[in-house]
């Protein structure tokens, strides 16, 4: 169960719109427009680079979903979900959205691909072995 989020919200199934709705609806305009230009800009430089763009375009709509989650609950968040927390991410916690981006991008919005959830789960360290997917999304970042 997610607390922050409204379970009985209408998923269209029409990503960037959802992600903008559950964005706004939550209380974070910018987060959502920032979403959508990695989204454009990740849609881009996979066209330049020969990865998938609708990929790239999903991964960066969905990469900060997790900024709903307060600050205060991020780790309790992480611990509740398994996911493995580093030393670097006990000491700034904040680096750990990206893997709760992939656990809402998997609960709330049903993604399952695992290229666009990897993209999602590194967008902001990157990673060792990246493929392909996870570059192009990575500087999309922080191009946007």
């Amino acid at each position: 169960m997610i607390p922050f989020y409204d379970r009985n919200a209408k998923i269209s199934g029409v990503l960037i719109d959802d992600v903008n709705h559950f964005l706004v609806g939550s209380g974070y305009p910018k987060t959502a427009n920032h979403c959508s230009e990695v989204g454009i800009k990740a849609k881009e430089l996979a066209t330049k680079y020969d990865s998938d763009p609708v990929k790239a375009e999903q991964a960066g709509y969905l990469h900060d979903l997790s900024v709903v989650i307060p600050d205060v609950k991020i780790i309790g968040f992480a611990k509740n979900r398994s996911i493995e927390i580093l030393d670097e991410e006990y000491r700034f916690p904040m680096i750990i959205h990206q893997k709760l981006s992939v656990i809402l991008a998997r609960e709330i919005f049903h993604i399952t691909d695992d290229e666009v959830l990897s993209a999602v789960g590194c967008h902001t360290t990157l990673k060792a072995n990246a493929k392909l997917l996870d570059k192009v999304v990575f500087p999309a970042n922080k191009i946007a």
